[in-house]
């Protein structure tokens, strides 16, 4: 039995709001109604296991993430691993790990290290079983102890090749969510487990975007909000003690505030090393359905520190019909602009119309000599081989590989020796690119002479076409200047720019396409 505390009419207020809002994250299955559990309900701890979806170190870090033991203990007697080709053929006998702790707490880690360097340039499949025992009954949990959903077996490619760069460029995800993300149907990954599963796809460093209605909240509660932040500074202190041990991979301390878009509509706005935290709470539902939010937009652009970064997130992604219609999502407001936003993340989860939308309305931006970034990130919230969704809260959930840490990426030419405001100062600057796999960046020569570097992987696909853009800002439009075609198979590729022949008032951007469809776009060089 939990020990938290359900109020009914409460419960149902969040409830019938749920239920016409599909929700992210790893599945929290312990909420329930007074008298009326729902199907997802167990009496067992969340038991999930996870991976990298790729690796480019022959190696394949396996996370076991038990939550909510502390009211349903377990003790785990061993893990067992099998790797598979892609017919579920096994490449090699079972693996089985002696374990044998006995688990109380609310969250419980470990990562098990497999050797994979025989299988090399292929997709292994991955099942892990953990044998435990809870309320005296012997469990087998089979990749993770989910109702309605399919269990399969975990898809990883062995990369030979690390991730496509030039020397000096560092790779990092813009937008992900912790385990101090956590409400009545979904939780985060704890912040040690990033480390481990970023660095073997190549990633140094990730920026850790958790709701601003989360990170306010009393200790062990959902609703309940804590006037002197205790949860805040915890996030705060502990993401500062992981980047003081760990010298090769930064955690940016990070909110993804609920902001209104001057329209009276929700959306989100990413803030990067504030120490200040920012209130919102419109569309968190934790208490209400149908409230406005608290901010605008530009009230909390006003107020950030000097050593802060702000994006909007996701500014184009149209919200669901029932989220618009009971707690006022929307996207950002085209029609203002404000000299503190950074720039916008445009590049979120799956590429598809929302992207269209953010690089159209950032192009219109760039000739209006608004000098804004793009950034991309996954919104990812643990995630790092299978999106797992709570579909009917209570009822059922549903499994895809879209929004999964680490598959789009924000690169810059930077130093992790330089510590947290270097790396923002850097992602303030020019040399940031985004990309869901290959590289491109410019690299000035001489004063009338720049250079275009392209590389990818075979993995990611040969390099197809390169793309310079100029943008005149004099004639307010955008053509190209330069579009270079690769041969088949080439992964590396470059290009001499002439700046002698270009508009007074102007900026050059490149974008990168491979024949797998994997692209990369700079952010632009301003011509003077």
């Amino acid at each position: 039995m939990t020990t938290v505390d359900f109020n009914l009419c409460a419960d149902l207020t969040t409830l019938a709001a749920l239920l016409m809002a599909p929700l992210i994250l790893y599945a929290e299955m312990h909420y329930r109604l007074p008298l009326f559990r729902g199907i997802l309900y167990r009496k067992q701890p969340e038991i999930i296991f996870d991976l990298p979806w790729r690796s480019e170190t022959g190696s394949i870090p396996i996370l076991l993430l038990i939550k909510d033991a502390h009211w349903f203990p377990v003790t785990i007697e061993k893990i067992r691993i099998r790797l598979m080709d892609r017919h579920g053929k096994p490449v090699t006998g079972d693996i089985t790990i002696p374990v044998g702790i006995g688990v109380r707490t609310k969250w419980f880690t470990k990562i098990c290290e497999i050797d994979a360097t025989d299988y090399q340039n292929q997709w292994v499949y991955v099942d892990c079983f953990a044998y435990v025992t809870c309320s005296k009954k012997t469990l087998t949990i089979h990749n993770d102890n989910y109702r309605t959903l399919s269990q399969k077996p975990f898809k990883i490619f062995i990369d030979p090749d690390p991730l496509p760069q030039a020397d000096g460029w560092l790779w990092g995800d813009l937008h992900t969510h912790s385990a101090y993300t956590e409400d009545q149907v979904e939780f985060g990954a704890p912040l040690d487990c990033y480390r481990p599963l970023a660095r073997t796809m190549g990633i140094s460093f990730c920026a850790v975007t958790d709701h601003s209605y989360d990170l306010d909240d009393c200790a062990d509660s959902w609703t309940e909000t804590d006037p002197d932040l205790h949860k805040w500074q915890r996030f705060q202190e502990d993401i500062q003690k992981l980047n003081h041990i760990n010298r090769d991979f930064l955690l940016i301390p990070g909110e993804e505030v609920s902001v209104d878009n001057g329209f009276g509509r929700t959306v989100h706005l990413n803030v990067l090393n504030d120490p200040n935290f920012h209130i919102g709470s419109g569309d968190g539902m934790e208490k209400s359905l149908g409230k406005l939010t608290e901010s605008h937009y530009a009230a909390v652009l006003g107020s950030i520190s000097d050593t802060a970064l702000a994006f909007a997130a996701h500014p184009f992604e149209k919200p669901p019909f029932w989220h618009r219609l009971l707690i006022h999502r929307g996207v950002w407001n085209r029609w203002d602009y404000h000299p503190c936003l950074g720039g916008f993340q445009i590049l979120n989860g799956n590429p598809a119309e929302d992207f269209k939308a953010g690089k159209a309305f950032w192009i219109e931006q760039l000739l209006k000599n608004r000098r804004q970034k793009i950034y991309a990130g996954n919104d990812s919230h643990g995630n790092f081989n299978r999106f797992r969704q709570v579909l009917i809260p209570l009822f059922s959930m549903h499994e895809h590989r879209h929004q999964v840490y680490g598959q789009n990426l924000t690169g810059i030419k930077a130093d992790l020796d330089g510590g947290l405001e270097s790396l923002i100062s850097t992602l303030k600057g020019e040399n940031v690119i985004i990309s869901n796999g290959p590289f491109v960046c410019f690299e000035p020569r001489t004063t009338d002479r720049i250079e275009v570097k392209a590389r990818s992987t075979p993995f990611f696909g040969a390099l197809r076409q390169l793309t310079i853009f100029c943008g005149d800002l004099e004639k307010k439009r955008e053509v190209i200047f330069r579009q270079e075609s690769f041969q088949p198979c080439q992964t590396e590729g470059s290009t001499q720019l002439s700046l002698e022949n270009y508009p007074q008032k102007a900026y050059l951007r490149a974008e990168l396409v491979t024949q797998k469809g994997h692209f990369a776009l700079t952010n632009p060089v301003w011509l003077k």
